[in-house]
């Protein structure tokens, strides 16, 4: 038996899905009193950071999870779908990222938010702060091209 779907589609339908997760978390941010340095973020082949921010002397790498509630009464968590290797991934993108910098002397900090989307508008926003713990990041200084030009 063959199902036809159009991937396409669908996965055109994910990505307005998660854009518009991210611009809600970029809103956020901002009443929240960050300043926002950069936005999908790639350097290298290290990885794709979702929102790089800046919170006082703090730099903080945000990953956006975003999940279509269909059901009000239970839909599951948007965390559930933050895998390990998607932690790694960010991980070295922040790695990446911070040697570009040339390592300036900045705390860092890996935030989540979630979100659940609605089909005309956001549901809820929950940022957890601290949700990936940070460990020394400033090891095997290399070269990574085209740094970021946000400081």
């Amino acid at each position: 038996m063959r199902v036809n779907m159009d991937f396409r589609r669908l996965r055109s339908w994910t990505k307005k899905l998660g854009r518009r997760g991210e611009n809600a978390a970029v809103a956020l941010l901002k009443t929240e009193g960050f300043s926002i340095l950069s936005r999908n973020c790639r350097i290298g082949n290290a990885g794709e950071l979702d929102i790089v921010a800046r919170d006082g002397t703090t730099i903080v790498f945000v990953e956006v999870k975003t999940r279509y509630q269909k059901n009000p009464d239970y839909t599951p968590a948007p965390v559930d779908n933050l895998k390990l290797h998607q932690i790694k991934r960010i991980r070295r993108g922040a790695t990446a990222y911070m040697r570009a910098l040339e390592d300036p002397p900045f705390q860092i900090r890996f935030d989540l938010i979630e979100v659940l989307a609605g089909r005309f508008f956001i549901h809820s926003l929950n940022h957890r702060k601290a949700f990936i713990p940070s460990r020394d990041l400033r090891r095997n200084k290399r070269e990574f091209p085209c740094p970021p030009k946000f400081f």
